[in-house]
């Protein structure tokens, strides 16, 4: 699970607000369940990496596609 959670965050890192759907992400080995069921992990991993441009900072709640609004997927 580790190396899953860091390609996405090595992949959002390198692609900030990346406009598409998650299930469209090229991350070797990560699918979109993988992500959709780590959203909080990787919300609190993502708030911390990620630079303030890269994130919807008023979207704060991650329920009803909020994750998504959130990092621009």
């Amino acid at each position: 699970m580790t190396i899953r959670v860091l390609a996405v965050c090595r992949f959002m890192k390198s692609n900030p607000m990346p406009h598409r759907y998650i299930r469209e992400l090229d991350i070797l080995g990560v699918d979109s369940k993988f992500i959709e069921q780590n959203k909080s992990l990787l919300r609190e991993l993502l708030d911390i990496i990620m630079p303030a441009d890269g994130i919807h900072s008023d979207i704060t709640n991650i329920s009803g596609h909020g994750f998504e609004r959130r990092y621009g997927f």
